[in-house]
């Protein structure tokens, strides 16, 4: 059921849906959105809890394996976990501190588990400054990867740590591969949306890091041209990339091709996303202009897109 709901693009409607299922087991989930306040408590109660841990024995207890309802129950975080990323909802943090709490209390280290400690490593940066933390249980969930077989959740999970947390302690260049990578394989286990989510973090990390223009180019056009026959949904966040390094370049290789004609500019694409209350694509969209403008000095265009 989640998986068509996903298909389909009803986000409010997973979280929704999960909520309830969540409820009947009996795991707290509030009924109005958290406040930042309650998020910091929930985090710092998690922490708490996780500190009986480390990563050895995170790693030395990964052999045991959760049975069917609770490996379903997993899934259900893990289904959850994504529309609530997708709409951007306040409950995400609550989600993947939920789930770092029931991965550990029940000694389940699959690759869900991974997802839900990048996310909270992530947390501790984003809302701690706590950078240490971050890439603790970053190494927790990496290794957690080694001894997993790929899914679609390895893709999330290598999405969050090389496009969030590891490009801290890594060389740039290398955060960039390692996001092409995840593209790749994103693409080959059908999880296109996060595939190009990745080539997306690859491209703007390729920018700063000063990867060669007509290279960049002709691989994001290709990138581009393989997504367009999968997905048309992932295809309108991979001609963003396009468009960026066109424009960077001063030339136009008429990307908007691909959509024989529904699309034909940036502007259509907006006028789409807002139709379609497409809040990832819109984020994009402005991103995108942000990072035009302040490539080419105008600073204060490139605030107004803040």
């Amino acid at each position: 059921l989640m998986s068509s709901l996903e298909s389909s693009g009803k986000h409010f409607e997973i979280i929704e849906k999960g909520f309830n299922l969540m409820r009947i087991m009996k795991i707290e989930i509030p009924t109005t959105p958290p406040s930042i306040m309650d998020i910091m408590e929930s985090m710092t109660k998690t922490t708490i809890f996780a500190s009986r841990y480390c990563i050895n024995q995170g790693v030395g207890i990964s052999q045991k394996r959760p049975d069917k309802q609770n490996r379903n129950l997993l899934r259900l975080f893990d289904a959850i976990t994504v529309a609530a990323y997708s709409v951007s909802s306040p409950y995400l943090p609550l989600l993947t501190f939920e789930m770092v709490y029931y991965c550990l209390q029940n000694e389940f280290f699959e690759t869900e588990s991974a997802v839900a400690f990048a996310g909270f490593g992530y947390f501790h940066i984003a809302l701690k400054q706590d950078y240490e933390k971050g890439k603790y249980w970053a190494k927790i969930a990496l290794e957690i990867l080694k001894q997993t077989r790929p899914s679609s959740a390895t893709v999330r999970a290598r999405w969050m740590l090389y496009g969030h947390i590891m490009l801290w302690f890594i060389p740039l260049k290398e955060a960039a591969r390692k996001l092409f990578a995840t593209n790749q394989l994103g693409m080959k286990q059908g999880d296109f949306k996060t595939a190009v989510s990745a080539l997306t973090l690859s491209t703007n990390i390729a920018l700063l890091e000063g990867e060669n223009l007509l290279l960049l180019a002709r691989d994001r056009f290709s990138e581009m041209k393989k997504v367009v026959k999968y997905n048309i949904e992932c295809a309108k966040l991979a001609v963003l990339d396009v468009v960026l390094v066109d424009e960077l370049r001063g030339e136009n290789t008429n990307p908007f091709a691909i959509f024989d004609g529904k699309f034909s500019s940036v502007d259509d694409l907006m006028m789409d996303a807002v139709t379609n209350k497409n809040i990832n694509l819109i984020s994009n969209i402005y991103f995108r202009r942000l990072f035009l403008a302040f490539w080419e000095g105008n600073y204060d265009i490139a605030e107004s897109h803040l």
